[in-house]
């Protein structure tokens, strides 16, 4: 099947937002001076996470990005939480499938005994439905309610090694 897409956001823009969130993380959560995992949340997140993991080492932080897709899996993080640092960030890449950070993000606050903050990279809001009663720590963008593909996000396995992050057309 072939896709139309649209420029969205330029790979220069996302990497300036995530050195931003990278100060705003900083300057905000103070245990993560100490150290920080960063869990992806979905496959798709890697990418992005592995960006944001590029600018928090140029910050002397040491980062695991680990991939932790449901919360059947969430149960490694638990068990392997002496080896982590002093903090944890989930990221996932876009608002629209913030359930599975939801959730992980209750199982790792009940069962860990370190800071857990969340971040998305792509926020949508869809004015027609209400504001959630959670919101993540951290938001890198404020997108409309719109499909978007690239930096590891696709539809179909396909679009996601596009070098910017599109819109369909």
């Amino acid at each position: 099947m072939q896709f139309t897409t649209k420029p969205f956001i330029d790979a220069q823009t996302i990497q300036q937002r995530l050195e931003m969130l990278a100060d705003q993380v900083f300057d905000s959560f103070p245990s993560v001076q100490a150290g920080v995992t960063l869990v992806s949340v979905t496959d798709s997140s890697r990418l992005l996470t592995e960006h944001f993991a590029a600018v928090v080492r140029r910050q002397s932080v040491d980062v695991v990005v680990l991939d932790a897709e449901d919360v059947p899996r969430a149960q490694w993080i638990v068990n392997n939480a002496n080896q982590w640092l002093e903090s944890c960030i989930l990221i996932q890449d876009v608002s629209s499938t913030a359930e599975q950070i939801q959730r992980l993000f209750s199982f790792c606050r009940d069962n860990l005994d370190i800071p857990v903050r969340t971040l998305i990279v792509l926020s949508k809001r869809n004015e027609d439905v209400d504001v959630p009663s959670w919101e993540p720590d951290w938001i890198g963008f404020h997108i409309p309610n719109e499909y978007v593909v690239g930096w590891g996000m696709g539809i179909h396995k396909q679009l996601q090694t596009l070098a910017s992050i599109q819109v369909l057309a």
